[in-house]
């Protein structure tokens, strides 16, 4: 009667001694880590399997002319492809203008949680736009302006990550602790652009304020930039492209203004003077032409007439 007592009780320490002896498997082998302690082992320089975060720059657009001075930076960053790390995250994020004494910050990350409880989540991505701040303060509620002419602003992103060292033994037989080893990796994007408020000026019109007595006068002009578009308004009438000096043709009797205006890459338009004139055509050309051609004809047949008559007294 005893044996049936002490059979059970062998075989639920049988069952007891599998069941653990399967936990410390499972612990030894690593599957479950929430024993495993971490350890750090010290910085090293990036491996050549591990590549910089990747900067995309959308505004503003590189080479490109811009008539405000107020100018955004839109921008993606995010981690760049390893086949070693163990973990990357982007720690920081910021730009230098050429117009700018200090680094400007668009993206930092705290790692001490315990001091700044509601620090934001670590990122492998971010993305931003903001305004490029102008030099000097500007009036109140009103941006920093960038100075004019050509600028160029570089964005940096620093990526924080580890390698995992090895493994060691932990504090009991049930953990392990891993030692990594931690590396920071830096990569940069260079945009230029051009800040351009003034608008062309526009000179020398050989155009007076007289009379003319011809209906084709000549409309010459200077430009002291490069412009992607001329034209000219004649007595306000509709806006006339044109590709440089130009005649303004067939004029009418009477009193006439012209204006011409430039406009620059930047979308600046600058504008002449308005210069009064008028057309006094007295002998109209055609009519000039004609009366010539009517006095050629008379000579022609007088002298032919004369040519008879003295052949006929002779």
């Amino acid at each position: 009667m005893k044996s049936k007592p002490l059979l059970a009780a062998a075989s639920i320490l049988a069952l007891l001694f599998l069941a653990v002896g399967d936990a410390c498997f499972v612990e030894l082998a690593g599957a479950n880590p929430i024993h495993d302690m971490w350890a750090y082992a010290g910085e090293v320089p990036p491996d050549l399997n591990t590549n910089p975060p990747v900067i995309s720059i959308f505004s503003p657009e590189n080479d490109s002319t811009y008539g405000a001075a107020i100018v955004s930076l839109s921008l993606n960053v995010s981690v760049g492809n390893s086949t070693t790390a163990s973990s990357r995250v982007l720690e920081e994020i910021y730009y230098k203008a050429d117009w700018q004494p200090n680094n400007i910050y668009v993206y930092q990350y705290i790692w001490d949680s315990s001091i700044y409880p509601n620090a934001p989540p670590r990122k492998t991505e971010f993305s931003t736009t903001v305004n490029l701040t102008g030099l000097q303060p500007s009036p109140r509620f009103q941006p920093e302006r960038i100075p004019e002419g050509k600028h160029i602003v570089v964005v940096y992103a620093v990526e924080r990550g580890t390698y995992e060292s090895h493994r060691g033994p932990g504090v009991n037989i049930l953990s392990s602790t891993i030692y990594f080893n931690g590396f920071n990796i830096t990569s940069s994007s260079v945009v230029s652009f051009i800040i351009d408020t003034t608008p062309p000026s526009i000179s020398g019109l050989s155009v007076k304020n007289k009379a003319y007595s011809i209906s084709d006068v000549p409309l010459n002009f200077t430009v002291d930039e490069s412009v992607t578009q001329i034209s000219y308004v004649m007595d306000g009438q509709e806006n006339v492209t044109i590709g440089g000096n130009t005649t303004l043709s067939g004029l009418t009797d009477g009193t006439h203004n012209v204006t011409v205006y430039a406009k620059d890459a930047a979308g600046n338009i600058g504008a002449s003077k308005t210069v009064y004139f008028s057309v006094r055509v007295l002998f109209p050309a055609t009519l000039v032409a004609t009366a010539s051609a009517a006095s050629v004809a008379i000579a022609v047949v007088g002298v032919g007439i004369m040519v008879y008559f003295r052949k006929r007294n002779h």
